[in-house]
Formats: structure tokens, sequence, C-alpha cells
């Protein structure tokens, strides 16, 4: 591990932890700041299918791609949602209202499907956190984060140490089955120590059991993503660690799992505590 990545991680703690001591840093910093450059990647990375000359690498050409008028206008539009949804803003329901129908014609085109999945892919799990800003984001912030940072770790160590098959070698070459299941029982643990359980041990194990594997396939996806434009990192804006989507490939898909929970009526509450 070189010096630049371990600077980075230090410096990602640092504001991890004002993040879970200010609910206003994390406004600014994860909501807007952080899905704005997430947001950025993303469209940039999809522009890469439109470049003619085969004769450099994927990577050399992301670092040149520049978005247009319209790309910016979309980054924009959603911070511009994430501003005006709150109860202090009156206005906010109507602009919110044309704002959807506006990308819902705007994205209404099969050409643009990978285009517009992504961005939601990527907007609904900052939404999500943008509404529970005044109440209780800390619960599921630490939820995440456990299972995200537990999963990799456990299969990082798993992995290394044992080896074995691959699970899907063409989308994902590095991932295998004991770090796998390494990840799963990474979590389970550590996720016991953190978190009461309030109500049948099952409840626990089972979601704690399928938030890390939703996990890995976040982290699969976003792999197989990269290796159909060719790339290593979605950006350079971590040094040592590459771009904000390769450090939340996981962490996007866990939350959108918690989103479909939520809005099932998964009483999260009545079974974990802090």
């Amino acid at each position: 591990m070189n010096l630049s990545r371990i600077y980075s991680s230090v410096f990602m703690l640092f504001f991890l932890l004002l993040c879970l001591k200010s609910s206003l840093f994390f406004k600014i910093f994860f909501i807007h700041i952080l899905s704005f450059f997430a947001i950025w990647e993303y469209l940039r990375i999809i522009k890469l299918s439109k470049i003619k000359n085969k004769n450099e690498t994927a990577d050399i050409n992301l670092t040149r791609i520049r978005l247009n008028i319209g790309d910016y206008m979309v980054l924009f539009s959603f911070q511009l949602f994430f501003l005006l949804n709150n109860n202090s803003f009156s206005i906010a329901s109507p602009i919110l209202m044309v704002f959807t129908i506006l990308l819902i014609f705007y994205f209404f085109n099969k050409k643009r499907l990978k285009y517009s999945f992504g961005l939601f892919y990527i907007f609904f799990p900052f939404f999500f956190f943008n509404e529970l800003i005044d109440d209780n984001y800390l619960f599921f912030l630490t939820i995440a984060f456990t299972v995200t940072i537990s999963t990799d770790v456990g299969a990082y160590i798993a992995g290394n140490i044992i080896g074995g098959s691959k699970i899907a070698p063409t989308l994902s070459p590095n991932k295998t089955w004991a770090g796998f299941f390494g990840g799963i029982l990474a979590t389970l643990f550590i996720s016991n120590f953190i978190f009461q359980n309030n109500s049948s041990i099952v409840y626990g194990t089972l979601f704690f059991l399928f938030a890390s594997i939703v996990c890995q396939l976040g982290d699969m996806t976003e792999s197989a993503l990269k290796r159909s434009f060719n790339i290593k990192d979605s950006g350079s804006f971590i040094p040592g660690h590459g771009g904000i989507l390769d450090r939340l490939d996981s962490f996007f898909t866990l939350i959108l799992f918690i989103m479909l929970l939520n809005f099932l009526n998964f009483d999260f509450s009545s079974h974990f505590v802090l």
C-alpha cells in the first residue's frame, strides 16, 4: 500500500467522522459534494463509447473527457433537487414535480437507457439520506458503513489468504468464492458487536447476510462497467484509491437495498439498536 493511499484513507476517515458529528457538514459534503462528483464521473465514463481513437488506452481518454452544457445542466439540476427538497422551501414541491416530469421526457429514449439508469442509480442513495437529514440518518449511515467496510475487509483478507476459484472472471477477475464468503462472515461477526438485536436473532442474521451479498454485487457491477470501457478507475479524485464511484460502488447498491426494505415497512429501529 503506497503512502498516498494511506493519507487518503486517513483524510476520508476524518471527513466521515465530521459527517457523523454534524448534520450540516453531512448535507454539504456527503449529499452535495460527493453526489456531484459521483454523477460527474459517471457522465465522463459513458462518453468513452464515443471515442474513436483506438490507439490510446481508455484511461488516457477518460482524462480528456469534457462534459457539455447539457451534462452540466443535469448535474446542477440534481443539486437543485437536493437543495429544494427541504421543508423550509414552500416552493419545493411544484419544482420537484416539474423536475421529475422533465427528466422522464428527457430520458424516455432507448439510446439513453444506460445514461438515465446510471444517473438514478447514483441519485437515489443520496436522495434517501437527504430525506433523513433531520431524522435518523446517523443510524442508517452506521449500518451502511459497517456492512461495506466489514465486507470489503473480510473479502480482501479471505481472498488473499485462501484464494481459489473465481466467481465471475469476465466481470470481476479478482473476486473469489473464498473472498465472497469471507466478506459475509466478517459482516456477521462485526455487526454483532456494533448493533444490539431487539428481536429474533434470525432477522439480524438474514439482514446482514443479504446486505453483504448486495454489497458484493454492487462492487462487481461497477467492475463490470469499468471493464466494458477498459478502464481501471472511475477517476483520480482520491489519490491511491481512484474515483468516488470506486469507493462507493457497493455503498450505492446497499442503500438501494435498504430503501427497498424501508419502502416495504421493515422496521429497522425495532430490530437494531446502536
